[in-house]
């Protein structure tokens, strides 16, 4: 293999500060070898929602495609980033599951500070599932009122679940050829 290209597929399974640099570091690479296609493994019990954001923003940066793969435990932050892949091109493994729920967060301080917390978590949970629904074109309010209907509880989903609410697209962990140090082939 290239040495140019020996750190794709990108692989993610936290979603903290340092991840969200690396993260961005390797999608540099892929823009300075203009690989048309950037895989994104994800395997990931999730994370910070911060970091979430930063890594949705560096793959709709990126001017090629970005395939995303889900295996194992996707849950959280890796099940939404898992939607951010281009789409047709969103896979999930037949054996992996996938876990969402309302966004954590927690606060202190003053009664004031808490309900101005409280606000801000609400606020980036209803702009997170509305862009979540625009990228698996569904209506805007789509996952919002998907949870609101399972009040709020964490939802597991097997991959026909997935795919039929348009996280993913195909059930299946394809091949991946590499043919230079700048051509990367989903099949």
């Amino acid at each position: 293999m290239c040495e140019e290209i020996k750190d794709f597929p990108i692989y993610v399974s936290k979603f903290e500060e340092e991840d969200a640099k690396t993260f961005f570091n390797s999608f540099q690479k892929a823009k300075e070898l203009q690989l048309p296609i950037v895989p994104v493994v994800i395997n990931s019990y999730g994370g910070n929602i911060d970091t979430l954001f930063a890594m949705i923003d560096i793959i709709k940066s990126y001017p090629g495609k970005v395939a995303t793969f889900g295996i194992g435990t996707v849950m959280s932050s890796g099940a939404i980033l898992l939607s951010f892949g281009t789409y047709g091109m969103r896979y999930l493994s037949p054996n992996a599951r996938v876990m969402m729920h309302s966004i954590s967060a927690g606060a202190w301080g003053k009664v004031c500070e808490v309900k101005v917390a409280t606000k801000e978590a609400v606020r980036l949970q209803n702009h997170l599932y509305r862009l979540m629904a625009k990228q698996c074109k569904q209506p805007t309010s789509y996952f919002l009122n998907y949870f609101k209907d399972h009040q709020d509880l964490d939802i597991y989903m097997m991959p026909k679940i997935a795919k039929y609410h348009k996280i993913i697209d195909h059930i299946s962990y394809p091949k991946i050829n590499i043919k230079n140090k700048t051509s990367i082939e989903i099949k």
